[in-house]
């Protein structure tokens, strides 16, 4: 029988037959052995279902009629709890880094708003428009965003390179390996995997928590009175 985890781990490492021939093989074992004849007892029974999504129903039967289980979809299932647990905690930490950064680009533009008040003045003296001026501070806190955006997320790709690499690793024992780069970009053992839309996403919105950050910078720049600006040194 071919070898198959997927169906049995018996496939590769156990004896598979009819149970009528089972029990004849008992019987006769039993016999030679002079050995007192037991009723055949099991001590497992796998249950096939014909569909993955009705696994839990199979499973919540089985537990109604008196009966322990195990399958794949409970471990993933518990799995998957664990992973929102975890999930949910560095979404925190994320949450307030991201407050965080988000006043600290409020602060830049607010000091970059007031050691340029004699520029903006004279760029409003000049007859610019309002609207260009706060085009300007929009697009200088969008640009921080973008930049911290890329950063972080170059510094997240490097950090779940090094995790797979030593994961790796620490599985093979300094055994064979299958090639690094193949292994890094699409081995299924991975166990950080970062979308390329995750990439994108995570730049687009660093950008736009920078145009957030930058809007009340931007409308004190636009308030500020050209007279009192030319005298300001």
């Amino acid at each position: 029988m071919k070898q198959d985890y997927n169906i049995c781990y018996e496939s590769d490492s156990g004896v598979i037959m009819q149970a009528s021939d089972l029990v004849a093989f008992r019987t006769a074992a039993e016999k030679a052995l002079n050995m007192k004849r037991s009723k055949p007892s099991y001590s497992e029974l796998k249950v096939f279902c014909d569909g993955l999504d009705n696994v839990s129903d199979v499973e919540e039967e089985i537990k109604n009629l008196g009966y322990e289980t195990s399958s794949m979809n409970s471990m993933r299932e518990s799995t998957q709890e664990e992973m929102n647990t975890i999930q949910l905690a560095l979404g925190g930490i994320g949450a307030v880094s991201l407050i965080v950064a988000a006043i600290g680009i409020m602060n830049t533009m607010i000091m970059s708003v007031s050691e340029r008040t004699k520029e903006i003045g004279i760029m409003k003296a000049l007859g610019c428009y309002v609207a260009d001026i706060r085009r300007l501070f929009l697009l200088e806190a969008a640009a921080i965003g973008m930049i911290g955006g890329v950063l972080g997320s170059v510094f997240s790709l490097v950090v779940s390179v090094l995790i797979n690499i030593i994961y790796m690793f620490s599985q093979n024992g300094g055994g064979e390996t299958e090639p690094l780069l193949q292994y890094i970009t699409s081995s299924p053992e991975r166990i950080s995997v970062i979308p390329v839309w995750l990439f994108l996403l995570g730049m687009i919105f660093s950008m736009l928590i920078g145009l957030v950050s930058g809007a009340y910078p931007a409308m004190k720049a636009v308030k500020i009175s050209p007279l009192e600006a030319m005298k300001n040194e």
